[in-house]
């Protein structure tokens, strides 16, 4: 038995309306599989640390120090809007959230312009960030030591946050295998998956429907050559849909 940690990375705002279901399946399926499972969508947990009074200093001070100056005077706005929002005890609509955080998000987390970019161009974050992740990362090791940390892409934003916190990961618990999927890996060129292969970031890559296939990657990422391997799945049939189990949110 393999104890494995999902992770939803952020920052998307349009999923913010619920935990995305790829990790609540990939969570039955693996139990099923008598694997111990965690998970945590950061995701949600980074918009709503973002928007509560208590650590609106951070996004502040991040805006102040800031050089840039484009949409500077709009992010200044946004701020403000939700400062007040706050301070009246207000809650948002779903629809103001997600523009709110959409706007955040362009300021704290790097929108490489490609893969490359991603991997090879180093773009800091705010301190408050990096912080943040540490101490993520810290809480799912010191709460569960899992032997496996696996990253579910569904949106292009996060592929340049679920690198970095990969980095992170690796850097601090050299010994845990990391796996990569999800529907925004499946999109993919053959020369991008070349490239993340060659970044031994990560020991398994999983093309198509990872839970099809989940014992291979579990086979691959344990036992496979030094470096990242790849784990294509076949097309998914109506008796696979049929014999999945429900989602497990838990």
């Amino acid at each position: 038995m393999a104890h494995f940690h999902l992770v939803f990375p952020p920052l998307v705002e349009s999923a913010l309306n619920g935990p995305h279901l790829a990790i609540p399946l990939l969570t039955a399926i693996l139990r099923n599989q008598a694997h111990e499972v965690t998970s945590t969508d950061l995701n949600i947990r980074l918009c709503r640390y973002l928007s509560t009074s208590a650590h609106l200093l951070d996004l502040r001070s991040t805006f102040i120090a800031s050089n840039e100056s484009t949409d500077k005077t709009y992010f200044d706005s946004v701020l403000q809007f939700l400062e007040q929002t706050s301070a009246r005890g207000e809650t948002l609509s779903s629809a103001s959230f997600r523009h709110v955080m959409s706007v955040i998000g362009r300021h704290i987390c790097p929108r490489p312009l490609d893969l490359q970019d991603c991997l090879f161009t180093k773009r800091d974050r705010p301190t408050f960030l990096t912080a943040l992740y540490e101490q993520w990362i810290e809480e799912i090791f010191d709460n569960s030591k899992p032997d496996y940390v696996g990253f579910s892409v569904a949106f292009g934003e996060q592929l340049s946050e679920t690198i970095y916190l990969a980095r992170l990961v690796r850097r601090c618990h050299p010994e845990t295998k990391l796996i990569l999927g999800g529907s925004q890996i499946n999109l993919l060129s053959d020369y991008q998956i070349r490239t993340l292969i060659e970044s031994k970031l990560f020991e398994c890559i999983s093309i198509g429907h990872g839970e099809l296939v989940l014992s291979d990657i579990i086979e691959t990422a344990t036992h496979g050559q030094s470096g990242s391997s790849v784990i294509k799945s076949r097309a998914i049939k109506n008796t696979d849909l049929r014999n999945m189990p429900s989602p497990l949110n838990s």
